[in-house]
């Protein structure tokens, strides 16, 4: 079993999550200097010769295709105003989820009298907080589309890591 490497590529942002088709094992990165260019090997050809693909993909190329890909996903995303603005209210309502939390456990505590007493406290409270999501839903963050081709290689690496589990590589006819 292979350990995972995702995060250690430093020629490309797709590194760690590109795996040949047919055996599985990853694909390493070979510069030829001739050509300059950037080609893909299979690691369980060249390093256990247990696999027979023969990859000629040109790596750039790759990620070309990728980024368009990525970047036509993120151009369909909603519009801006769609997205709540909970950070604004994500303190306060944290404080009353926490003062919420500390009175139930009170209430596992209490005696019959104290109960009534802190579920309409609970209630309250629970009011403030829906109020307090109600309003962040209405009043929107404006946020900027990300242009995913203008992101620094480790932001690259980031979100592609968050759309893509891996990428199988299958043999050229």
């Amino acid at each position: 079993k292979q350990f995972s490497r995702a995060n250690a590529g430093k020629y490309s942002w797709l590194t760690g999550l590109m795996k040949c088709a047919k055996c599985g094992y990853a694909l390493k990165i070979n510069y030829v200097k001739s050509e300059d260019k950037y080609y893909l090997i299979c690691s369980g050809k060249s390093n256990f010769a247990i696999c027979d693909n023969r990859i000629s993909v040109n790596l750039r190329e790759l990620e070309n295709y990728i980024a368009d890909k990525i970047d036509k996903m993120l151009n369909e995303a909603p519009p801006d105003d769609v997205i709540p603005a909970t950070k604004k209210y994500s303190t306060e309502i944290l404080d009353i989820e926490q003062k919420i939390e500390r009175l139930v456990n009170a209430l596992a505590e209490s005696g019959d009298i104290a109960v009534s007493y802190i579920s309409k406290q609970i209630e309250s409270l629970h009011k403030s907080r829906d109020e307090l999501m109600k309003r962040s839903r209405s009043e929107p963050t404006k946020i900027s589309k990300l242009d995913f081709k203008t992101l620094s290689f480790e932001d690259k690496k980031i979100i592609v890591a968050e759309f893509i589990d891996k990428i199988l590589i299958v043999v050229e006819c």
